[in-house]
């Protein structure tokens, strides 16, 4: 099964995304190294020009040109693993229902990339640390007003389908739940 590493940065660009544009999904590509075991998430480049609404964002001309800019500069160092998007909840909407990826979601990867998936919902906080443990199969935690679950997708030959893998992040301190 692949595991997915992802740097602080990638991480915190991601959040970021994720908490400007809170009231409708965020979109991104996610860009790194990949062999049969590891993929390394290295950058996260949040695409501003994606079509957002409330439970959907997708890609336009301008989201593509963005991507196929992007890979055109793959080579050794990077290369395009796939891409994120967030599931805004919120605080009277259950979390769960929404921290999986949805049928229009599932239909939209490539069996050769990944899918990250974060699911937040803003949350009152007079402290603005970061606090991030590890669930399985990913990461939660806070982000200044913003609680998150962090879910990476990939593909598996064995049952040929896309579950969540393994997430580490590098860089941050995690508590084991």
């Amino acid at each position: 099964m692949l595991e997915v590493r992802i740097e602080r940065a990638a991480l915190a660009t991601m959040l970021a995304s994720t908490r400007e544009v809170f009231s409708n999904e965020t979109y991104g590509l996610l860009l790194g190294k990949k062999s049969q075991k590891v993929a390394e998430v290295l950058h996260a480049v949040p695409c501003q020009v994606a079509d957002r609404k409330r439970y959907e964002v997708s890609c336009n001309g301008k989201t593509r040109k963005l991507e196929e800019v992007l890979r055109s500069f793959e080579g050794r160092d990077f290369q395009v693993l796939g891409d994120f998007h967030s599931h805004p909840v919120l605080r009277n909407q259950s979390f769960s229902e929404y921290s999986e990826i949805s049928d229009s979601d599932h239909d939209d990867i490539e069996k050769d990339e990944i899918y990250a998936l974060i699911t937040a919902r803003l949350v009152d906080s007079k402290k603005y640390d970061i606090r991030y443990a590890q669930i399985t199969p990913g990461i939660a935690g806070r982000w200044s007003d913003l609680y998150f679950n962090l879910k990476v997708y990939a593909w598996r030959n064995e049952c040929e389908c896309f579950s969540p893998a393994p997430v580490k992040c590098r860089g941050i301190k995690i508590k084991r739940k």
